[in-house]
């Protein structure tokens, strides 16, 4: 708007800019893209301090650590999340089979 426009004038064009507005919404123009809701995290502990950590090694062979690697991309996918550290992951699934007794029952039928 121009600065010297009236004021009169300033107050017709709000109206007109609504009035588009709502026909726009009336019109059934799709609301924008959102992502989906997401669920609340459980409550996971951060991890620990480098200095205050006790080291934790797995060894598996070249083709199942491929589909680790796969199966975390997807699991990261469906959580909704940018970044999900291996080392998350094996914590939470070990507190999960901990506090968890059907886990941890299929946990020692597998060992078994």
């Amino acid at each position: 708007m121009h600065p010297t426009a009236p004021a009169d004038t300033a107050a017709a064009l709000h109206r007109t800019a609504r009035a588009l507005m709502e026909t726009a919404l009336d019109l059934g123009t799709p609301p924008p893209a959102t992502p989906p809701p997401r669920r609340p995290r459980s409550p996971r502990r951060p991890a620990p301090a480098a200095d205050q950590a006790v080291a934790l090694t797995v060894r598996v062979d070249p083709d199942e650590a491929t589909a680790i690697d796969l199966w975390l991309l997807g699991l990261r996918d469906d959580a909704h999340r940018t970044r999900l550290d291996k080392a998350e992951a094996i914590r939470e699934l070990l507190r999960l089979a901990r506090e968890h007794e059907p886990t941890r029952r299929a946990l020692l039928k597998r060992l078994t």
